[in-house]
């Protein structure tokens, strides 16, 4: 296990505390687990040994982090690694083509949570969902972009419900489009939403 010297200054700013850490740049994977750390504490452990009452001189405080579970990345990318660390599917770039009509300008990866059967989920409003909107340049001649709304059940169907994710500490929340009866309808080389 690397071991390393880091100068820690702690200030109270108002209703804040600043923490600042310097140390050695070649050790700076260590403040990357640290800043993951923060984002979703694992274990705590505290030793406080009073004795009669009386505070120790000193106090020692220890967070523990899995590294197992989290990959800690330089500069926010693997440099230096040899081979692909994403490969998209060639079926979601085919997808992407079909639903917009082009090429995929950025590819964005990003960790989320999905639910499972014993996670709740909270429904957004007291009914169903009778809409969405998006942005695409998938039918215009001259590739300017245009917004779409599609209107759910407007040929008879039910309509879906709209509910948030209830995730574990340092995931972002999801919305999630559930049930209904609206379909992906191919029409010519681009896809539509239907129903």
């Amino acid at each position: 296990m690397a071991k390393s010297t880091w100068k820690v200054t702690i200030e109270e700013m108002g209703d804040d505390v600043k923490m600042t850490w310097e140390g050695n740049t070649k050790n700076i994977p260590q403040i990357h687990a640290i800043e993951e750390l923060l984002k979703g504490l694992k274990s705590f452990d505290a030793e406080s040994p009073f004795k009669e009452g009386v505070a120790p001189k000193k106090q020692k405080r220890t967070w523990n982090l899995p590294l197992k579970s989290r990959k800690i990345r330089r500069n926010g990318n693997d440099a230096g690694k040899k081979g692909k660390i994403h490969e998209v599917p060639k079926e979601a770039v085919d997808l992407y083509r079909m639903f917009n009509g082009c090429e995929p300008e950025e590819i964005e990866y990003m960790k989320i949570w999905l639910p499972d059967d014993e996670t709740p989920l909270v429904a957004i409003g007291e009914g169903d969902c009778p809409f969405i909107g998006y942005s695409s340049a998938k039918d215009s001649p001259n590739g300017g972009i245009e917004n779409y709304i599609h209107h759910f059940g407007e040929e008879g169907g039910s309509k879906p419900r709209v509910f948030v994710t209830m995730p574990p500490k340092g995931y972002k929340r999801m919305m999630l489009i559930v049930g209904g009866d609206w379909d992906i309808e191919k029409r010519g080389e681009k896809l539509w939403l239907v129903n």
